[in-house]
């Protein structure tokens, strides 16, 4: 069955048919021309037949199978046949109604039903022939030559609304397959981070060509495989490891795709259900980054022409988001990060200020008589102290920990969840700094956060215990207490918000400024 018409339509449009035959046999009773026919007869046919075309019209189709409108023209078959011998006519009058049911079997069905009804009408035909007295050779003449011309006619019908009906379908898979790519543009355009643009582009490409599997490649200069994002089940070697086929890597950067057996010499992807694999390289503004490998149910020769040209599209606009994303980092990292030390700037202490949370930790660091370094030994040796302080603190805490730089010979350390160890870590990074005989020793005030305290106010307490620190001797830490006294009117870090969003943005590429 045609399933591009619906079957409301072609159930009305059955009706109206049937209405319009109607109308017709009630205007034969209306010519005085036609006086052999019987009118009273033709009345009650005409009625019969309107009646039938009206409950075709009202019919509720979609709640029943849509086979059961095959009864719509077996009944007008039978109609066209015997009717005109039941109303005392020509009975070649009903032969051109043959030519309508054809023509709607070919609009609302497809070949095999019109083919099928051909047979049917020659059978009822020639049924309708054996039971009259005698028939001439005319009449058979025209009968036979009205079945060809409604079977041709019917076919080529047939055939039209087939090629339609595909049509169709390829219009609305466009059409879906644009709005996919729409769609990942948009999303694409707003991605922050490298894997958010990978697992997308994955995502959207196994999407627009109902892939088996997808994956993004990253790849360096030398072709090695920096990282992978898959969607779908993707079949790895057994070594588990991937490598990308020299061949194919070869046409992909210079710009060019590839359509590939899955089982080719250099390519592994040898999984069930895979006809062929996709390689669309991912070309940046000034390189090519690596490649999107799709791998397809279509053997190659079936891959079409606009797939092609959607996913190469996608392949574009990711590789423009990597590269985008790519640049944002950097210029975050720059924004971020002090330049004498590695380590964050006082834009970033800030940030990391506004993140503390119940039971972080808050480090306040200053090297001893700094100053006098500086005067003694010049600035230059003054700069080197610092940049040993900051790699210093980048070994001995946390990798999750945070270091930033916010003035001069201060720094701040964001200890994440440290909670009652906060004295031990703090003793620990003393001595440790202790033990490398430097230049000026270092003075430490850590405050644990509380919930219902301000940021600033967890700084100033940190201030006030590295004050202490200072005012016991130097070369120690102090940590903050809950009994401590208040600092009132001490020094505070205003908290950054604006920057808060940019040190999250990177957290998951590792690239976040953090430490040296």
């Amino acid at each position: 069955m045609n399933t591009s018409i619906s079957k409301e339509f072609s159930g009305r449009f059955a009706g109206s048919l049937y209405v319009a035959a109607s109308l017709l046999l009630l205007a034969y009773t209306l010519v005085p021309a036609f006086d052999t026919i019987d009118r009273a007869m033709t009345r009650q046919a005409s009625l019969s037949v309107l009646v039938a075309g009206g409950l075709a019209v009202i019919f509720p189709w979609r709640r029943v199978p849509r086979w059961i409108q095959l009864a719509l023209p077996l009944y007008a078959v039978v109609l066209a046949i015997f009717l005109p011998g039941m109303i005392n006519a020509d009975p070649t009058l009903g032969y051109p109604f043959l030519l309508l049911v054809f023509v709607w079997l070919a609009v609302s069905t497809n070949f095999v039903c019109v083919v099928a009804f051909f047979f049917f009408s020659s059978g009822v035909m020639a049924l309708g022939m054996s039971l009259e007295s005698s028939v001439d050779g005319d009449r058979i003449l025209v009968a036979v030559d009205t079945l060809f011309v409604a079977l041709i006619v019917g076919l080529v019908l047939a055939f039209t609304m087939q090629r339609l009906q595909r049509a169709q379908v390829r219009a609305r898979t466009q059409r879906k397959g644009l709005e996919v790519l729409i769609t990942a543009v948009e999303n694409l355009a707003t991605e922050l981070t490298t894997d958010g643009v990978g697992s997308q582009v994955a995502q959207y490409a196994h999407d627009l060509t109902g892939a088996v599997w997808s994956t993004v490649v990253l790849l360096d200069a030398e072709a090695e495989v920096v990282v992978r994002y898959h969607c779908g089940d993707v079949g790895d070697p057994e070594d588990g490891t991937w490598e990308m086929p020299i061949s194919v890597w070869g046409e992909v950067r210079r710009g060019g795709m590839m359509v590939t057996l899955p089982r080719e010499p250099d390519c592994w992807m040898n999984v069930e259900g895979v006809g062929s694999v996709l390689w669309v390289p991912l070309r940046g503004a000034n390189e090519c980054l690596g490649v999107v490998a799709i791998a397809l149910a279509e053997v190659p020769d079936e891959v079409g022409v606009f797939a092609k040209s959607t996913i190469r599209a996608l392949a574009s606009q990711g590789a423009l988001a990597f590269e985008r994303v790519h640049l944002t980092l950097s210029l975050l990292d720059q924004l971020l990060r002090d330049e004498l030390t590695g380590v964050g700037n006082r834009r970033h202490a800030m940030a990391l200020l506004a993140r503390v949370g119940d039971g972080d930790g808050v480090m306040v660091l200053d090297l001893d008589h700094f100053k006098e370094v500086n005067d003694s030994f010049g600035h230059d040796r003054g700069d080197e102290l610092l940049v040993q302080l900051a790699a210093y603190l980048g070994e001995a805490l946390r990798d999750q920990d945070a270091v930033a730089r916010y003035g001069g010979d201060e720094f701040l350390a964001i200890l994440w969840g440290v909670g009652e160890k906060a004295d031990e870590v703090t003793q620990r990074l003393v001595e440790g700094w202790r033990r490398r005989t430097p230049a000026a020793s270092l003075s430490v005030g850590v405050a644990v956060h509380e919930s219902g305290c301000s940021a600033n106010a967890t700084f100033q307490r940190a201030d006030a215990a590295l004050y202490e620190a200072k005012h016991r001797g130097r070369d120690q830490g102090v940590v903050f207490q809950a009994d401590d006294p208040i600092p009132l009117g001490g020094r505070a870090l205003a908290v950054g918000a604006p920057f808060l969003a940019a040190t999250e943005v990177d957290v998951d590429d590792g690239s976040r400024v953090s430490r040296a």
